[in-house]
């Protein structure tokens, strides 16, 4: 866990957890995958735009590309600004280098509608 970065867990292998590498960020952005979630925080006064490399099997709303241990998702976040990415689908057994985009269908204003069929997902070899 980087340093400024506090996460809460209830009945959690805390041990587990604070053996696992954290997500590799930008200059001047922070980045938790507590519970999945991916939450990203800009502490900068600059717009960023980068690459988040987060480990696991979980696929978030935007494009990311699969890596042998996780994906690296694409980000880009208005200055001072912060966002909470919840999980959208799990992926196994895919290899590095496909990439992901997924988002809320046009005509649905209910982000909640994407895990009642409201959502696409599409997958790219590199």
């Amino acid at each position: 866990m980087p340093a400024g970065l506090v996460e809460g867990y209830v009945r959690a292998d805390l041990r587990a957890i604070a053996a696992q590498a954290p997500p590799q960020c930008p200059p001047s952005v922070l980045a938790s995958g507590a519970d999945g979630f991916l939450t990203v925080f800009n502490l900068s006064d600059a717009d960023v735009t980068g690459t988040v490399h987060v480990r696991g099997s979980r696929l978030y709303r935007g494009t990311q590309v699969t890596t042998a241990g996780g994906i690296s998702y694409d980000l880009t976040l208005p200055a001072a600004t912060a966002r909470v990415e919840a999980p959208w689908f799990t992926v196994r057994g895919i290899p590095a280098g496909i990439t992901a985009r997924s988002a809320v269908r046009r005509g649905s204003r209910d982000p909640r509608a994407a895990r009642c069929g409201s959502c696409w997902a599409a997958a790219t070899a590199r």
